[in-house]
């Protein structure tokens, strides 16, 4: 919140995401449990997306950028195409410039696996699993 809001504006901005993490829980079931009774549970998942898909498309074109190494890329990218020189690099493409992309492809492969393995609420989720 911190990226996208001024200090005046981010208390208003929190409020509104906490409003919404915790009315969505206790709204959804209610909703979706009138339209499964009038209607049958493909119904319930078309509200999902009647109400996700709209926010979707905004967030989608009107969210700006916050990582900073991302900015900085396409700034880049910017002012090579601009001035013609194409020595001006990024922090990133300057780290990067030597990986090949075969390790780029096993890390992208592997972080997901290694999170799964060593991240301790998996672990207890499935120790849960085994003792029901």
């Amino acid at each position: 919140m911190g990226d996208m809001f001024s200090l005046l504006y981010k208390p208003y901005a929190m409020a509104f995401w906490v409003s919404a993490a915790f009315a969505a829980p206790a709204l959804g079931p209610l909703l979706s449990g009138f339209a499964v009774y009038a209607k049958n549970w493909r119904w319930s998942q078309w509200e999902v997306l009647w109400m996700a898909g709209p926010i979707f498309l905004l967030m989608f074109f009107f969210l700006p950028e916050t990582s900073p190494s991302n900015i900085l890329l396409n700034r880049a990218a910017r002012l090579r195409k601009a001035s013609g020189n194409d020595k001006i690099r990024s922090q990133t493409e300057i780290e990067r410039k030597d990986t090949p992309l075969s390790a780029i492809i096993v890390d992208a492969t592997w972080k997901p696996i290694e999170i799964a393995i060593k991240d301790p609420a998996v672990r207890l989720r499935s120790q849960q699993a085994e003792h029901h």
